[in-house]
């Protein structure tokens, strides 16, 4: 690492004089080959200084005396220099640390807000849904109500339709058979009634056959009561599971509060934290502006220590 010292940029700063041209930062940090501007600087500015103190002072001073001032007021230079440099030094560090810090809360303050935004619109879908839900439940528990309703009429008045008609087939053919019997009995008495007995036992044969129809309209239309009443079960079974939905939609809801409120917490403390820290890079600044205050009445001093005239007496 090059090693900038007071001298070494006297020494730059003298040689550049005498070929000619006027010392800067630039062409002493060329001829030197290297260093930062931030240490040059003040260094070339009491150079300055010395030599015109050389220029104007009414008294032969000796060269090696006057060498020995100079780098003594550059040496305290440097070191009020260096000292404010450090003191800056650690001040921007702070203040980077605390800039980073910031940053890293605001980025945990804008995952939390966009945490909350997600979970806010999956509330409202969830509400959308519940509410979807609930419409649909009380749409279909309605249309249950109605087929059971339609089906427990239907099913009462196929079933008393049927028991009407085997009654009634019942008591036509209870008539045939007495009829039969009082033609059986006539027909032995009276051989001319042997038509009437086959008209007879042609109309019980169509009895017969009209009260296994009606039994087997019966049988039919208890199928259908039994087969409406499964329908109506299972329509009791699905509004159930539909209920059963219903409530874990109303839990998950709970949660999704519950969450939000936790979130809206987390996002109150990272503001305080960043309130904080904000109030804090607000002192380094100050304390920046008045480190800064002080390098530069470092370097007034010493321009002042510089100026002043010495006494002609010492120097004899």
């Amino acid at each position: 690492m090059l090693d900038i010292t007071p001298s070494t940029v006297a020494e730059a700063a003298d040689f550049i004089e005498k070929s000619g041209a006027e010392p800067s930062v630039e062409s002493i940090r060329e001829f030197i080959g290297g260093g930062s501007k931030t240490k040059l600087t003040p260094l070339v500015r009491d150079w300055k200084v010395a030599r015109e103190i050389r220029r104007t002072s009414s008294v032969v001073i000796n060269p090696a005396i006057g060498d020995l001032v100079r780098v003594q007021i550059v040496q305290e230079s440097a070191k009020a220099s260096d000292n404010a440099n450090s003191r800056a030094k650690e001040a921007e560090d702070a203040f980077d640390e605390l800039a980073k810090q910031m940053a890293e809360i605001e980025a945990q303050l804008q995952s939390s807000n966009a945490s909350l935004a997600t979970a806010r619109v999956q509330l409202l879908q969830q509400e959308v849904q519940l509410q979807e839900r609930g419409r649909e439940i009380d749409e279909q528990r309605a249309l249950r109500v109605r087929e059971i309703e339609e089906l427990r009429t239907l099913s009462a008045a196929t079933i008393a339709e049927a028991d009407q008609r085997a009654h009634s087939e019942r008591e036509k053919a209870e008539a045939l058979r007495q009829e039969l019997v009082l033609s059986i009995m006539q027909l032995k008495m009276v051989p001319t009634l042997e038509a009437t007995v086959d008209s007879t036992r042609k109309l019980l044969k169509a009895s017969s056959d009209d009260l296994a129809l009606a039994k087997q309209s019966e049988a039919v239309a208890k199928s259908q009561a039994d087969a409406q009443l499964k329908r109506a079960d299972e329509a009791a079974s699905r509004e159930a599971k539909l209920d059963s939905q219903l409530q874990q939609l109303h839990a998950e809801r709970a949660n999704l509060l519950g969450t939000e409120r936790e979130t809206q917490k987390e996002i109150l403390r990272l503001s305080n934290l960043a309130s904080a820290l904000e109030a804090r890079c607000i002192a380094q600044t100050v304390e920046l502006k008045r480190l800064g205050q002080l390098q530069q009445n470092a370097g007034d001093d010493a321009s002042e220590s510089a100026s002043l005239p010495l006494n002609p007496h010492r120097a004899a």
